[in-house]
């Protein structure tokens, strides 16, 4: 039980969270690296720094017996029985084994330059954790369902083109030249060169340019592309959005209902065993009690048992005596309330020992004290755009400082003292805050800098490099200082179901966002791996307007990771790929798969399923902010389970008995008595909302 404890404590998470890091971080260090300051191959500057031989094979190894190590000893806990039933675990242990043998390969063979255990590494790093794996469940089994509306969209396309190629013939008193028009993918006098022309046009990424060489010879070409754009773009291209929210919602619904019945197996199971802690025997169930209870102090002291935290405990329950009991109904409410992070209360400040000090101490903690500083902030983000307009050129920049350097070194003081002020109203409760302490830390680092720069000013010139640095750093820490107006946006009415919808938003979507950092990494390696060596064939030269060499894209490049991430990043908000389509097209046609691939992979779905959770999760808020009252928070932050526990379905009783009598490993012998241990009213415990 120590062990198992070990395998799922805080500081084991953080510790396989870094070692995950670590080994998806190796392929900025791994050869080619991304090591360069630009990506551009012909800057003058592109020189790549060679990373000692074995150095990344090293720490690979290492993290891989990590991965293996914990892979083997959760094996351990569940057993062989069960690991058999987890894909998943099976996978990861055959991944490190194929991987150490691949570097062992690469060590010995200098030429063997494809290191295929790198694609492996997006499923290991899916594989750490249960809610990805979930989502992946779910994307994959969304795929076939969303079928019908691709082919449906593949119909489309091949139809239009079919009509371009036979209404829209390039016209041959056309100015370009053969090469120049093969350079613009925009004519329809080839099937490939069609199908990708509508594809572009399809995302939006660059209409007039797929338009505008049919339509300057005859204007009755419009209708055309707005039809096709009508029908494709906003009615297929939404109805797949609809097909995917509304598959990918159920799929993922149903996943998290079997972790519900789990978790209330997890409960009642707990139960059982507390139960019989307090030495309950079967006898007990047979008089003529009508329900089975158990004592709160020994609820408190099992859970305190695995953890620590107490922070987390209802602040109701500490007016609940040791000797009260709670029963079956009860302890679910109470495991589910601790499941969730509840938000602390604000700090309280203490009162001041002088009676007549107390009147300047009520006014420093009142609300309208932090608007007279936000003021400040707002006067201090106008003087930044006016420093910014005068930093353009460098001549202007003493000019500049003798205007405004004493009005930013007098706003520098006036947060200085709010700070020492705060800290003297609110006492130790100062350090308990988190935007006290960085606005402390930002007022600090303000006026030393600024101090600083001061000292420098009068004795160098302006532009010395010490100087310019201050000056840049005095930026950075004012740029710092506005980032306290966000503190207003909750407190507005308006926009308090926003940005609450936005937070929550941005803690739910991180295993969407790991999907999709997966999908990132893997279609990095892959375009390393097949496109990295043809550096050559990009750099060949092409004249004609709107090229890739043209618009000096050479930055965009499979050459190393980095660059592959972001040329994907650019594919993937379809902003003029069509010049990525057509440059690599030369390379080879197998090109543009990979392209159309990724798209599909990355916009139409990944993407897509941010909008489905995004929408669950506005919606979800609102709802809940037109039950409650204008002035109520929510007691709790959203989780992905409470987001869509409204339409989960608590498992029947008669399930949970089933599967506790027939566990494989434990034996509940008071299961058989759930019915009169669930028999009570469920009573709602008297918890606070905060």
């Amino acid at each position: 039980m120590k062990l198992y404890r070990l395998y799922h404590s805080t500081s084991m998470r953080i510790f396989r969270g870094f070692i995950m890091f670590t080994l998806l971080f190796l392929a900025f260090l791994e050869d080619p690296n991304s090591l360069t300051i630009t990506p551009d191959p012909t800057n003058e500057k592109y020189v790549r720094p060679e990373v000692p031989r074995g150095l990344t094979e090293s720490l690979e190894i290492i993290c891989l017996l990590v991965i293996g190590a914990f892979g083997i000893l959760e094996t351990w806990l569940v057993g062989i029985k069960t690991m058999k039933k987890k894909p998943w675990m099976i996978f990861v242990l055959t991944s490190v084994f194929i991987s150490i043998v691949d570097i062992i390969i690469s060590l010995h063979v200098p030429a063997y330059t494809y290191r295929l255990r790198r694609l492996l590494r997006p499923f290991i790093f899916i594989q750490s954790s249960s809610m990805m794996k979930k989502l992946l469940k779910s994307v994959i089994l969304t795929v076939p369902e969303i079928l019908g509306v691709l082919l449906l969209l593949g119909f489309h396309l091949y139809f239009f083109t079919m009509i371009g190629m036979l209404i829209l013939p390039p016209s041959p008193n056309d100015p370009l030249s053969d090469d120049e028009w093969l350079s613009n993918p925009t004519g329809f006098e080839a099937l490939d060169t069609a199908i990708i022309s509508l594809l572009v046009l399809l995302t939006t990424a660059n209409n007039p340019d797929v338009m505008m060489p049919s339509y300057k010879q005859n204007r009755f070409c419009s209708i055309f592309f707005i039809v096709f754009s009508f029908v494709g773009t906003f009615l297929i291209m939404n109805l797949l959005t609809a097909v995917i929210y509304n598959q990918f919602r159920g799929f993922l619904q149903r996943t998290l209902q079997n972790s519900l019945k789990r978790r209330q197996l997890a409960f009642v199971g707990s139960f059982c065993k507390l139960i019989e802690a307090e030495n309950i025997v079967d006898e007990e169930f047979n008089r003529d009690k009508e329900h089975v209870d158990i004592k709160y102090s020994t609820i408190k002291s099992s859970l305190s048992l695995v953890s620590n935290d107490i922070a987390n405990f209802p602040k109701a329950l500490s007016n609940l005596d040791n000797e009260d009991r709670l029963t079956l109904s009860q302890y679910k409410q109470l495991l589910k309330q601790l499941s969730y992070k509840t938000k602390r209360d604000a700090p309280v400040s203490v009162q001041t020992r002088y009676p007549r000090l107390r009147p300047l101490q009520k006014k420093i903690i009142h609300p309208n004290f932090d608007h007279i500083g936000n003021a400040i902030a707002i006067i201090n983000a106008i003087s930044l755009v006016i420093l910014a307009h005068s930093f353009l050129e460098l001549t202007l920049i003493l000019v500049a400082l003798k205007k405004l350097r004493i009005f930013n070194l007098a706003i520098s003081v006036f947060y200085l003292l709010e700070q020492i002020m705060k800290m003297w109203a609110y006492g130790i409760i100062f350090c308990q805050r988190l935007d006290f302490l960085f606005d402390s830390f930002v007022a600090a680092s303000l006026i030393i800098i600024q101090t600083l720069l001061e000292i420098e000013i009068n004795k160098s010139n302006v532009t010395d490099k010490t100087t310019e640095l201050l000056w840049i750093f005095s930026r950075i820490v004012n740029i710092l200082i506005t980032i306290r107006l966000l503190r207003i946006l909750p407190k507005m009415k308006v926009l308090n179901l926003v940005t609450s919808s936005l937070v929550d938003t941005l803690k739910n979507l991180k295993h969407v966002a790991g999907i999709l950092v997966a999908a990132f990494y893997l279609f990095a390696i892959v375009g390393n791996l097949s496109f990295g060596q043809f550096q050559d064939e990009l750099l060949k030269n092409e004249t004609a307007c709107g090229t890739y060499s043209q618009l000096d894209y050479y930055s965009n490049n499979f050459n190393d990771f980095w660059a592959s991430v972001v040329t994907l990043w650019d594919l993937l908000v379809v902003n003029n790929w069509q010049v990525f389509l057509h440059k690599f097209s030369k390379i080879s046609t197998w090109t543009q798969v990979y392209f159309v691939l990724w798209w599909l992979s990355s916009s139409v779905i990944i993407l897509n399923i941010f909008v489905a959770l995004i929408l669950d999760n506005f919606i979800n808020r609102w709802e809940r902010a037109q039950n409650r009252c204008a002035e109520e928070e929510t007691p709790m932050n959203i989780t992905m389970m409470e987001m869509y526990e409204d339409n989960l379905k608590n498992p029947e009783l008669l399930d949970i008995q089933r599967l506790l009598v027939n566990h494989e490993f434990i034996r509940f012998p008071l299961a058989e008595h759930l019915e009169k241990m669930d028999s009570a009213e469920p009573k709602q415990l008297p918890v606070s909302s905060n």
